[in-house]
């Protein structure tokens, strides 16, 4: 049985097709090597609740699709919304200087990372202060920077071996460059 992209691909259907087994440190997942891996799979999990992650399994790139619901993303669906209030305001600024990092902040006002990251910045934009860089915003907020230089380097050195991981590694990239859509 095969499961193709245009099917509303769901856990259910993924059980029948591949294995499961407790991996570590996720728990029990659905193993399914990158290469049957379809593209717009891992949103539609995700947005049913199932975290998706990538390692390798066995010397290759491999999606875990973890089978317990994640109760988090719950959370962030929910208070999917634009609007502001000036508490959270309030609290964005309290927690970028306490030091806490973009998911953290993001966890905190239950909105995504990439949320708080646009807000705050666009907030410093506003008052004509300087936009979130190493030298102004503390160092456990500015890693994405950083990541960005591991993944592309990550990526470097997989190429052209592991092309499906190269190619989950610039993806990964592109959403912490606010890219929302790749040019294939």
């Amino acid at each position: 049985m095969s499961v193709s992209v245009t099917e509303s691909v769901n856990i259910e259907v993924l059980k029948e097709r591949f294995p499961s087994e407790i991996i570590n440190p996720y728990g029990e997942v659905l193993v399914i090597l990158s290469r049957l891996f379809q593209r717009g799979w891992e949103s539609t999990l995700e947005s049913q609740g199932h975290r998706v992650f990538v390692g390798d399994y066995n010397g290759e790139a491999t999606f875990f699709v973890k089978l317990e619901k994640s109760k988090e993303k719950v959370v962030t669906y929910l208070h999917k919304r634009n609007d502001w209030t000036e508490e959270e305001k309030v609290r964005l600024v309290e927690l970028v200087k306490a030091g806490k990092n973009w998911k953290q902040i993001g966890e905190a006002l239950g909105r995504s990372s990439g949320a708080v990251k646009v807000k705050f910045q666009g907030m410093q934009k506003n008052a004509g202060s300087k936009p979130a860089t190493a030298s102004n915003v503390p160092n456990s907020v500015v890693n994405d920077e950083d990541m960005v230089k591991e993944l592309l380097a990550a990526a470097s050195e997989l190429y052209p071996k592991y092309r499906h991981a190269c190619r989950f590694l610039l993806l990964e990239t592109s959403k912490l460059l606010g890219v929302n859509k790749w040019i294939w």
